[in-house]
């Protein structure tokens, strides 16, 4: 699965952080697409919880959590359907 799934504690990340909450991502360096939950900053780093599909394509059938850095993100093109999308309210 991912590189570096764990959970990690930090502050509040700036307010001009590069992703916003609901953006789809993509790991240049674990070659893996996730969806951003929160932004946080950690020893100076912009670290970001992304949640990853548990099954291709799809958040609905679970998902595991993983802190990637800024710095190996760029935009996901992906492309997930909407049905592979969650709400922001989870």
């Amino acid at each position: 699965m991912t590189a570096s799934v764990r959970k990690a504690s930090g502050a509040p990340v700036r307010a001009n952080r590069q992703f916003r909450l609901g953006t789809w991502v993509h790991n240049r360096g674990t070659k893996e697409h996730g969806m951003v939950r929160r932004g946080y900053e950690k020893d100076g780093a912009t670290m970001y919880e992304v949640w990853l599909p548990a099954t291709r394509n799809s958040l609905a059938w679970g998902y595991h959590v993983s802190d990637w850095a800024e710095s190996v993100l760029e935009l996901s093109g992906n492309g997930l359907p909407k049905s592979a999308r969650l709400s922001n309210q989870m």
